[in-house]
């Protein structure tokens, strides 16, 4: 009875090993059909030429664009709101929005969508400035009406006591 459970083992090795190379070849035969014609782009030369040309492309464009996030950074750090300048207004408000319109005319480029941010830093930083001054002129303007209120007033004085209205008398 030994012998025969030693062959059924040895014949149960020899189906399992015989059915794992027939899977394995099956997988690889499989995946040689499916991937065969395929053409992968990250090896071919004019791939990796088209994103170094890409590359050089959007660098060029960065430092073409350089020059106009420079002018409106210091525009909008120069600008003094007292001065009431509604054409400086309108220079800064289309600086802002020529960069916007950067990443509008190539918005399928991830790498541009800091153009947008960039414009939204500014915007924030143009009319944060303006809240600001106009927040401490309020502050000026009523630190001097205060002034002007308590000019008549001085401490240690008692309170002045106005004559009673003009009452008629009955005859």
């Amino acid at each position: 009875m030994e012998t025969v459970t030693l062959i059924s083992r040895r014949e149960r090795r020899i189906q399992f090993i015989y059915l794992l190379g027939l899977v394995c070849l099956l997988t690889a035969l499989a995946g040689w059909a499916v991937f065969a014609n395929y053409d992968y782009p990250q090896l071919s030369g004019t791939y990796l030429a088209e994103k170094i040309a890409q590359e050089k492309k959007i660098i060029q464009s960065g430092n073409q664009y350089t020059v106009l996030l420079d002018s409106t950074y210091r525009s909008i750090v120069t600008y003094q709101p007292e001065t009431k300048a509604v054409f400086l207004e309108a220079d800064i408000n289309n600086q802002i929005d020529d960069i916007r319109e950067i990443y509008a005319n190539y918005r399928q480029d991830i790498r541009y969508k800091s153009f947008a941010q960039i414009a939204d830093l500014y915007k924030m930083m143009y009319v944060d400035k303006k809240v600001l001054w106009s927040k401490q002129s309020n502050i000026l303007l009523f630190k001097r009406q205060l002034e002007d209120c308590e000019a008549g007033f001085q401490n240690g004085l008692p309170p002045v006591s106005f004559p009673p209205p003009y009452q008629q008398r009955n005859p």
